[in-house]
């Protein structure tokens, strides 16, 4: 592949995370408020399984792509795409996956509370990453 099928490659990804992560921000997320306690368990681990299958290969796709374009070009742009990412990996691990395994073993409203709220770094960081994706097709549109 070459440097501007990578980078069409990279913007899908991102703005597939970017759709997906702001209507988990806006609606998802917020919803889960609503699930009764009898059915807490059920509802979060059909959350996890569905939402594995649709954010991983994403966001892999993103990681592999965005290290890729540094590989064929490094720049402040590039590596600026590949550090979002890397950031957004962190997060997740660090922030999101002890969140959730808190909410796998019981309806914690406090902790359901602190995912919404630390879900915006990521919502803030993918919409960073989005702008940044388009800056780096955009100045590639020209050459194509």
């Amino acid at each position: 592949m070459d440097f501007f099928s990578i980078s069409v490659l990279h913007a899908a990804s991102v703005f597939a995370l970017l759709g997906l992560i702001w209507t988990i921000q806006r609606v998802h997320y917020p919803m889960l408020e609503f699930v009764e306690e009898v059915r807490w368990a059920e509802a979060h681990r059909f959350h996890c399984a569905r939402m594995l299958w649709v954010v991983f290969p994403a966001m892999v796709t993103e990681l592999l792509s965005a290290g890729a374009l540094v590989w064929f070009q490094p720049s402040v742009l590039t590596i600026s795409l590949l550090v979002c990412a890397i950031g957004n990996w962190i997060l997740t691990a660090v922030i999101f996956v002890p969140l959730h395994n808190r909410l796998a073993q019981a309806r914690d409203m406090y902790a359901l509370r602190r995912l919404v709220k630390w879900n915006w770094t990521r919502t803030v960081l993918w919409s960073i990453t989005a702008g940044l994706a388009f800056v780096n097709c955009w100045t590639l549109k020209n050459t194509h």
